[in-house]
């Protein structure tokens, strides 16, 4: 997974401290144990560290996260967390926006409700979750108007089924 501007920054950052932690090296990107430039072991684990970052996260990610001219591991993290914290509110309302004018078009009703999924999952990851009622309500309020009569079953049942079992009866 490479990080975007226009990515999920949190699902990036759970693997990436996967990675690291997979070799040990997480203490490098969170800050729980203080730089050894002088210990060429932490340097080589240094230089993998940055390596990855170089590999996973886009050049234009990079360019605006970059301050210093030899930043550490744990530098480039903090800067990287910045840029996708200090957006949240702006991308906030363009993500709710994309949410609720959203329409299915001749998208397949799997296509139509993982776009529904993934904009839901990126609202949440900007403190902006969508509870499961309203993202059935949103699916069907953007449904093409050929699946009239399941939405209206689904609409008028006494309780509002889940955002999956809505789905499948959209799929049956």
């Amino acid at each position: 997974i490479t990080l975007e501007l226009t990515s999920n920054y949190l699902k990036w950052a759970f693997f990436f401290k996967s990675l690291c932690g997979k070799f040990g090296l997480r203490s490098h990107i969170d800050g729980s144990a203080p730089p050894q430039p002088d210990d060429p072991q932490w340097d080589v684990a240094e230089c993998y560290v940055h390596g990855w970052l170089s590999s996973f996260v886009d050049d234009s990610v990079v360019d605006l996260a970059i301050e210093n001219a030899d930043p550490t591991a744990r530098d480039l993290w903090v800067a990287i967390e910045g840029i996708f914290h200090a957006n949240r509110e702006p991308c906030a309302i363009f993500l709710l926006n994309e949410f609720h004018s959203m329409v299915q078009g001749d998208s397949t009703i799997l296509a139509y409700c993982q776009h529904l999924k993934t904009k839901a999952v990126a609202l949440r990851d900007v403190s902006r979750p969508v509870e499961d009622s309203h993202l059935v309500l949103a699916l069907l309020r953007g449904l093409n108007p050929r699946f009239s009569n399941t939405i209206d079953n689904i609409a008028n049942s006494t309780v509002l089924p889940s955002f999956g079992r809505a789905h499948d009866m959209l799929v049956l």
